[in-house]
C-alpha cells in the first residue's frame, strides 16, 4: 500500500490506492474506502 497511517483500529489513512492495492485492502478486511480527491477543474 503506498505510505498509510494507522488512525484507530478502524481507520487508515494514506494516499490514492492502485488498483491491486485496492484488492489487497479489501483481501487484509478494509470493507470502505472515501475518496477525499478533489475532481480536476475542466
Amino acid at each position: 500500500m503506498t505510505s498509510s497511517k494507522k488512525i484507530s483500529d478502524d481507520l487508515s489513512a494514506s494516499g490514492q490506492l492502485t488498483p491491486e492495492q485496492l484488492q489487497q485492502a479489501a483481501a487484509d478486511g478494509f470493507k470502505s474506502v472515501i475518496n477525499l480527491r478533489r475532481r480536476s477543474p475542466s
